[in-house]
């Protein structure tokens, strides 16, 4: 069973959680002003320009004039501007890809305090992306998010946890500690892992109707680990009911996404399935695909 996430935000998210810092942030739906404020230099406005010509908010999409303001707004030191700069860096959205680029403005801004820029830093060292690989400053930079409320950095910390590293051993306790601490924001992977580690009594205790609980919840938001896991409870009677249907359903809903684990499992599990019940199963995983 594969129970840990990707651990970087995308940058469609990153941009999108994005606060702005100035008194530009009440006249945001007013693009003229921005532009305006923009044209005459204004740090915050370039950041809010280049999230319009990202996003293709009120103007044609260009990631080109993205890339443009997001430079000049970092440029002249605005924590967010650098941010989104080095997610440009990173993903290589505009054909703009360079790591160590993406590690400078990073770095820049989570000197400056920007949680998510802290967040995406740690990631950089914990993969050895543009820097050598360094756990301990991924901790480092992780922590400093997490301490200021980013779910996504703990979520990340409790991953981190999970595995051997060179420079760390497995850490069950601290990665539990974190998975719960993120599940509780709703963090929907952080809640399938904190299932996997109720499921199999990982530092918790062992307790299958918890972790079919947790399973559910992130299954309906559309975790496809969670649609797999989920599906082998049904098909198990673990945590709930045995019951051929709905494990169809959500082995199917995780295949359906590419989860290898699930699709494995499935194929398996179809020999012991009728082909009504398989029909059934694939008819309400249709049923819950379009009314999402």
């Amino acid at each position: 069973m594969n129970a840990l996430p990707s651990r970087f935000v995308t940058f469609a998210s990153v941009l999108a959680i994005l606060t702005s810092a100035s008194a530009l942030r009440a006249e945001e739906s007013d693009l003229n002003k921005i532009v305006a404020a923009a044209q005459n230099g204004d740090p915050e406005a370039e950041r809010l320009l280049g999230r319009a010509y990202f996003k293709g908010d009120g103007v044609p999409q260009d990631y080109v004039k993205a890339f443009e303001y997001f430079e000049k707004s970092a440029k002249q030191g605005n924590a967010a501007g650098q941010n989104n700069l080095g997610v440009m860096f990173d993903q290589g959205v505009g054909g703009y890809k360079d790591y160590a680029k993406a590690v400078e403005w990073y770095q820049k801004a989570a000197e400056q305090g920007d949680a998510i820029a802290q967040k995406n830093l740690g990631y950089m060292y914990e993969e050895g992306r543009g820097v050598t690989l360094d756990i301990p400053q991924a901790i480092e930079w992780y922590l400093k998010a997490a301490n200021q409320g980013l779910v996504e950095a703990a979520a990340c910390l409790g991953s981190l946890y999970y595995h051997e590293h060179p420079d760390i051993k497995a850490n069950y306790p601290e990665a539990a500690r974190w998975f719960t601490i993120a599940a509780e924001k709703g963090n929907i992977e952080a809640i399938n892992n904190l299932a996997v580690m109720y499921e199999y009594g990982m530092v918790v205790p062992k307790d299958s109707k918890k972790a079919f609980e947790l399973y559910q919840t992130a299954a309906n938001h559309g975790d496809m680990r969670a649609q797999g896991n989920l599906g082998q409870m049904y098909f198990g009677g673990n945590g709930t009911a045995q019951d051929y249907v709905l494990a169809e359903k959500w082995l199917t809903l995780g295949v359906d996404q590419h989860d290898a684990a699930a699709e494995k499992f499935r194929n398996e599990a179809e020999h012991r399935m009728t082909a009504e019940q398989i029909e059934q199963g694939r008819k309400l995983a249709a049923e819950f695909k379009s009314t999402k």
